[in-house]
């Protein structure tokens, strides 16, 4: 379970206003909350000006964020926040994959977790462009690196990752290097 702190309003303010994110990972967040927590909508959009999205425009990073932290609080109250997030994290991989831009981009080189990984630089340049992304991926393991990625480096992409491993049906192993700014991060990961 993760349970380092996370200062949200610190993170808000240091995301770019530049930086964005396609609407259907919000869309999927109010899709999932919605699923489990009937009337939590104005919870969960709590902070945000807007309430409905295109999957393939893009809108605020900051906007994800909000909802986000509020989708882990109403779904997780009783986890710290970093673990909420992280399970939320877990969510993003069949998101992506479900649209068709996800799946040519994740599967341009085949169907196993490898592949997808090695992918994950061209993932990432749709979903957060401002991310910058290196991969090194060998047989049941692997090193990705981020940075310049604002959006809670450090739980909700620890379950991005999770939730791939899970998804290609492999239980993960992942430790976390922190990088040198609060937005940079190396993941090392197995999987057996």
């Amino acid at each position: 379970m993760l349970d380092t702190s996370i200062d949200v309003d610190f993170y808000l303010r240091s995301c770019p206003t530049q930086a964005t994110v396609p609407g259907v990972f919000l869309q999927d967040i109010v899709k999932l909350v919605s699923g489990r927590q009937h009337g939590a909508s104005e919870r969960l959009c709590e902070g945000i000006s807007e309430r409905r999205w295109i999957a393939f425009k893009t809108y605020p990073l900051r906007d994800f964020m909000r909802l986000v932290v509020n989708a882990a609080r109403i779904l997780d109250p009783k986890v710290p926040l970093a673990e909420g997030l992280r399970r939320l994290g877990r969510t993003a991989f069949p998101s992506l994959r479900a649209t068709m831009a996800g799946r040519a981009v994740l599967f341009a080189l085949g169907n196993r977790l490898e592949d997808a990984f090695r992918n994950a630089p061209k993932a990432y340049r749709l979903v957060l462009p401002q991310a910058e992304v290196v991969v090194d991926v060998g047989d049941h393991r692997g090193t990705i690196e981020l940075r310049s990625v604002y959006n809670f480096a450090t739980s909700y992409h620890f379950g991005v990752f999770e939730g791939t491993i899970a998804e290609h049906g492999f239980q993960p192993r992942i430790r976390i290097q922190p990088g040198g700014r609060w937005c940079d991060v190396t993941f090392d990961v197995e999987w057996q």
